[in-house]
C-alpha cells in the first residue's frame, strides 16, 4: 500500500498528541481551583447580603453622624446592651469634609426607643475593627426608632479608663495650658527676685541698726528714752484716772442737779397754783367790797347801819390784814426765786 504524500492532492497531515504530564495537569487544575475560588469569595462578598436578604428578617434604616470612623466599614455591627441589633451597610465622608455618615439597618422586631446615642468602641487592642454601640436616652421614651432617624455618635476607643478619669485628665491639659500662656513661673520667678531684693535691703537695714545699737551711748540714749516714755505713759495713765473720777463726779453732781431742778419746778407749780386761787379769792373779796361800799354810797340808811355794826367791821379788818400777809409771804417768795434764778410761769 502506497502512502499519500504531501504533493498529492487531498492530503490531510495528521497531528499526534502527545500525552500531558502529571506535573503539569495537577498545576492547571490548581490554578483553575484558585481562580474559581477567589470569583466565589468576591461574589459572597458583593452579593452575599442580597442573597441572604429575602430570608432576613425586617430592617430599619437609620444613619449615624459622627466625627470619625476609626475602624468601621460595611458589615460593622451595631449592638445594644451587648445585642448584635444591626449592621453598617455604608461609611461615606460628608460634603463638608468634617462630618461621617454611616448608613445602617436596624432590626425592626427589636423595637428600640427613640432619641438614643450611640458610641464607636474598638473591639480589642489587637485588631482595628470597631462596633457601633447605642446609648439608650436618659429618660424613657414611649417613641420607637424611625426609619431615617440621624443618630449622633462619639469615637471612644479602647476606652480603658472610666469617662470621669478622661474628663478630668482635659482639665488638667486645659489648667496646664492656662497656667503655661499665663506666665506664672516667670511671673512667680520675678516676684521671687523682688522679695529677694527686699531682703537684701531689709538686711541691710537690720546691719545699719545693729551698728546704732552696738554704740554704747546710743544704747544708753535709748534706755532712757524708753523710761521717760514709760514715765510719762504712767503719769499719763494717772492723770486719765483722775479725770475719769472728776467726770463721774461732775456726772453726779448733774444728776443731782436734775433733780432738784425737778422737784423745785413741781414746788413752784404749786405754790403759783396756790397763789393763783388766793388771788381770785382776793379778787373776790375786794369786788364783793365795792358793791357794799357802793350800796353804802347810794342805798337808805339800813345799809350804814350794817356798816356800822362791829362785827362786820371786825371780819373786814380780818380780812384786810390776812390779805397783807399774804401779798407780804408772796412778794418775799418771788424775790428769793428771783435771787436764785428760777422763773416763774403763772397758767
Amino acid at each position: 500500500m502506497q502512502l499519500a504524500s504531501p504533493s498529492d492532492a487531498g492530503y490531510i497531515p495528521r497531528v499526534r498528541i502527545l500525552p500531558m504530564s502529571t506535573y503539569r495537569r495537577n498545576v492547571l487544575v490548581g490554578i483553575v481551583m484558585l481562580s474559581a475560588l477567589g470569583m466565589l469569595g468576591w461574589m459572597i462578598l458583593r452579593f452575599g447580603g442580597k442573597i441572604a436578604q429575602p430570608f432576613a428578617p425586617a430592617m430599619t434604616k437609620v444613619r449615624f453622624l459622627a466625627d470619625r470612623a476609626d475602624g468601621v466599614s460595611d458589615g460593622s455591627g451595631v449592638y445594644f446592651l451587648g445585642v448584635n441589633v444591626g449592621r453598617v451597610v455604608t461609611v461615606t465622608l460628608g460634603d463638608n469634609l468634617e462630618d461621617i455618615w454611616f448608613d445602617a439597618e436596624i432590626e425592626a422586631s427589636r423595637a428600640l426607643p427613640a432619641g438614643m446615642t450611640a458610641r464607636i468602641r474598638q473591639a480589642s487592642l489587637l485588631g482595628s475593627g470597631s462596633r457601633i454601640e447605642l446609648i439608650a436616652p436618659a429618660t424613657s421614651q414611649p417613641a420607637r426608632l424611625k426609619a431615617g432617624e440621624i443618630i449622633k455618635t462619639e469615637f471612644v476607643g479602647l476606652e480603658f479608663f472610666p469617662k470621669e478619669i478622661k474628663e478630668l485628665s482635659i482639665e488638667v491639659a486645659a489648667a496646664a495650658k492656662q497656667f503655661r500662656e499665663a506666665n506664672v513661673v516667670g511671673n512667680l520667678n520675678k516676684r521671687l527676685a523682688e522679695v529677694g531684693e527686699v531682703l537684701g535691703e531689709t538686711r541691710k537695714t537690720l546691719e545699719s541698726a545693729n551698728k546704732i545699737v552696738a554704740d554704747d551711748k546710743v544704747r544708753a540714749d535709748i534706755l532712757t528714752a524708753i523710761e521717760n516714755i514709760k514715765t510719762s505713759s504712767e503719769n499719763v495713765r494717772s492723770v486719765t484716772e483722775r479725770a475719769d473720777k472728776i467726770a463721774g463726779a461732775m456726772e453726779r453732781a448733774v444728776g443731782n442737779v436734775e433733780k432738784t431742778s425737778e422737784t423745785a419746778h413741781i414746788e413752784l407749780t404749786e405754790v403759783a397754783k396756790i397763789t393763783k386761787t388766793r388771788l381770785e379769792e382776793v379778787s373776790k373779796v375786794v369786788q364783793q367790797a365795792n358793791e357794799i361800799a357802793a350800796k353804802i354810797n347810794t342805798g337808805p340808811g339800813t345799809a350804814s347801819q350794817l356798816v356800822n355794826d362791829p362785827k362786820l367791821y371786825q371780819g373786814l379788818v380780818d380780812t384786810t390784814t390776812e390779805l397783807n400777809l399774804t401779798i407780804k409771804d408772796l412778794k418775799r417768795l418771788i424775790q428769793q426765786w428771783e435771787q436764785e434764778g428760777v422763773s416763774l410761769k403763772l397758767q
